[in-house]
């Protein structure tokens, strides 16, 4: 659900198709960039080793940034697996190294199934929201407010910072201005009214609870 209810009738409203297609590149410049070398590290290898991990995202469907982080979780932490594996391989002269090695890949393969295991149970709670008409619609402006508000903060961070009183006072040649001149150079921030429509639409519940991560 990446778009808002009302993105048809408003232009700005497609911030909310624009976040996740955003969310996603970074999810994808960020697993790239934790992945394990290739063993022969080439431009070329790096570059089947990226699409590779694409596709093994994309094959697990998610549909919005949440869901992509998860599956970009499996995807890194499986992968790391793999190359313990080929270090405890590679190192089975030296008993110590490969058993430390054959040990993280245990434990990274559990993190792996840990993560698809969770992005799952989020897929299947979505496709039970969006079964009920009115639940998927309280859930769609649940995610539009919300990345509304984010956005607001944002635009609120990168803003230029106001000048102060005094600094402004400096500023002004000569005598110092007259009460009413120096509202006049005041610079007010413009403050965004806050997002009512999760309060006026109610949250979305989930039923269930997350499944025990594997041992």
């Amino acid at each position: 659900m990446n778009t808002s209810p009302t993105a048809a009738a408003d232009p700005q409203t497609d911030l909310a198709r624009l976040l996740p297609r955003e969310a996603f590149h970074e999810i994808m410049t960020i697993l790239r960039n934790s992945l394990p070398e290739p063993v022969c590290d080439t431009p070329k290898n790096r570059a089947r080793r990226d699409r590779a991990a694409l596709q093994a995202v994309a094959a697990l469907r998610p549909v919005n940034a949440a869901e992509g982080r998860f599956a970009a979780q499996f995807v890194a932490t499986d992968a790391y697996a793999q190359d313990c594996l080929r270090l405890a391989r590679e190192r089975r002269r030296e008993p110590d190294v490969a058993r430390r090695c054959a040990a993280q890949a245990i434990s990274m393969l559990r993190e792996s199934k840990g993560a698809v295991r969770l992005l799952l149970w989020l897929q299947a709670k979505r496709r039970v929201i969006e079964a009920d008409e009115d639940a998927s619609e309280r859930a769609t402006w649940a995610e539009y407010g919300a990345t509304r508000m984010m956005e607001a903060g944002l635009v609120e961070n990168t803003s230029p910072a106001v000048p102060a009183e005094e600094d402004v006072a400096e500023q002004v040649p000569g005598d110092a201005p007259e009460s009413g001149q120096m509202s006049a150079c005041k610079t007010q921030a413009a403050e965004t009214p806050a997002e009512t429509t999760l309060g006026l639409l109610g949250e979305t519940r989930l039923s269930g609870s997350i499944p025990p991560l594997p041992e």
